[in-house]
């Protein structure tokens, strides 16, 4: 008979509230080490982790600490993608991160594309979604009741970024746009994510 012990890992939001010392020598209420399940964070996120190496772990946590996940408003309705809970996969190059809460269909498909086992990390998918991968997001019938989905699969951010700041404030003269070009986009997509709404 094979004994399985589930415990509960420390979240990303928990550990920054806990402070170095309780993380390094401090235990959770279960009695499971805080320093274990730091480590097991930190390389579920970053992909590795030295236990033994005392030095680092203080930068591990403050590398934790820094980290955010990717932050966007996100389609919630009729997702054809879902990531299984907990789950994080870090964006390369940044200290950002997909999470269920701030992934699209477009930006799971770009990630399956680069790396077809990564179909394990979902909880939900389409039985075609290798296809997908060839031939983008089906266009859904708006009398469906679902948004429609482009199967060019460039979401309106890439859309948004592929043209200027004047191009950008001529198509949207009704919204008060200041800042540099990443702010225009930031209230662009606020204020199209609240008109399907």
């Amino acid at each position: 008979m094979k004994i399985i012990c589930l415990r509960k890992m420390l979240t990303l939001e928990e550990l920054k509230t806990l402070d170095d010392s309780t993380i390094l020598r401090g235990a959770d209420a279960e009695g499971n080490s805080y320093l274990v399940q730091m480590l097991r964070l930190y390389r579920e996120i970053f992909g590795g982790a030295c236990s033994w190496c005392e030095k680092k772990h203080l930068e591990y946590i403050q590398r934790l600490r820094n980290y955010k996940e990717k932050p966007r408003k996100m389609q919630k309705k009729n997702k054809y993608f879902e990531l299984k809970k907990g789950t994080l996969i870090p964006v390369a190059g940044t200290s950002e991160a997909y999470s269920d809460k701030n992934m699209t269909d477009a930006d799971a498909i770009k990630i399956l594309k680069g790396n077809k086992n990564a179909i394990a990390l979902f909880e939900k998918y389409p039985k075609d979604w290798e296809v997908m991968l060839e031939k983008g997001l089906p266009k859904e019938k708006e009398e469906q009741g679902i948004k429609t989905l482009e199967t060019d699969n460039t979401d309106l951010k890439t859309q948004l970024e592929a043209k200027t700041k004047a191009e950008l404030k001529r198509l949207y003269p009704d919204l008060s746009l200041s800042g540099n070009k990443s702010k225009f986009i930031a209230t662009i997509l606020t204020h199209e994510e609240t008109k399907q709404e």
